[in-house]
């Protein structure tokens, strides 16, 4: 069963596990968002596919296999309009959080 979720007030996973019911295939469509926003980031821009399976040194078939489950995920081809709200959403916060203490630890 499916978990209810708000997607207005939720996590990226957690959407992503709402949608599909799925840890696994849930941790693979935020990997896949996360990796394509290094990419898109290099480049200066939207990657296509096949550039973002080239920097990972992936198959072509299995970026395009992680695609189609984030559209499923998402309804949209590619990660941008995601990553463009999320950092729209980011600009917003006043509060920072300190990871650099973490990673130390």
């Amino acid at each position: 069963m499916r978990r209810k979720i708000d997607p207005r007030n939720c996590t990226a996973m957690e959407f992503a596990y709402a949608r599909t019911g799925s840890m696994l295939k849930a941790a693979r469509v935020v990997a896949f968002i996360v990796g394509w926003a290094v990419v898109r980031r290099e480049l200066g821009r939207e990657p296509t596919v096949d550039e973002y399976a080239a920097w990972w040194k992936e198959h072509r078939a299995t970026a395009y296999r992680h695609r189609a489950e984030f559209r499923e995920v998402f309804g949209v081809s590619t990660p941008g309009p995601i990553l463009d709200a999320l950092e729209r959403q980011h600009a917003q916060l006043h509060d920072r959080i300190d990871l650099g203490q973490l990673a130390a630890a």
